[in-house]
């Protein structure tokens, strides 16, 4: 079984002198992260390797989370991924060695949002329907694969085993 984590940047400020790539998280973005990270660590549900867009906002948000771990998570940020839509981060997937069982991708929507919902095909049905609805900053979907290589990860394939989103409604802040 192959675990996928597919997660969107927490809340960004709205705009950077630097332009869009720079934009960095607010207060309330980083509360998030530490909220999430804190209950991944308490759930032991961390990835083995995480692969994240270069900008700034989503590097913070790896960080935030890396921080609020009691292990080293393997990371690996690049500039391609990058407001990326489905099919890069598809190939990107399907790249993957063997060895990672837990892979968790940090991007922007709309990429990663039509990511989750093209690979969701059975699991909480529920937790799809609020993912169907909204992919909010600092969400995150939980997918299971039912094969052994990521070469093998196909369009409606995945279980959504959880979906997250920030606020004292889903138990993680």
């Amino acid at each position: 079984m192959l675990r996928l984590m597919l997660l969107r940047h927490a809340k960004a400020e709205g705009e950077s002198s630097e332009g869009d790539h720079a934009r960095r998280l607010t207060p309330r973005g980083m509360q998030d992260v530490a909220h999430l990270g804190d209950y991944l660590a308490g759930e032991t549900l961390l990835p083995d390797l995480i692969l994240a867009s270069s900008a700034a906002r989503t590097a913070m948000t790896m960080t935030g989370l890396l921080a609020m771990w009691p292990e080293d998570v393997a990371v690996r940020l690049s500039a391609t991924l990058y407001n990326a839509g489905f099919s890069s981060w598809l190939s990107e997937i399907h790249r993957q060695r063997n060895g990672v069982k837990t892979l968790m991708l940090i991007g922007h929507n709309p990429g990663i949002a039509e990511l989750a919902l093209g690979l969701i095909g059975s699991g909480d049905r529920y937790g799809l329907a609020r993912l169907r609805q909204k992919f909010p900053p600092c969400a995150l979907a939980v997918l299971d694969f039912a094969c052994e290589s990521w070469a093998d990860v196909a369009l409606g394939e995945g279980r959504l085993e959880r979906y997250l989103t920030p606020g004292p409604h889903e138990g993680v802040s």
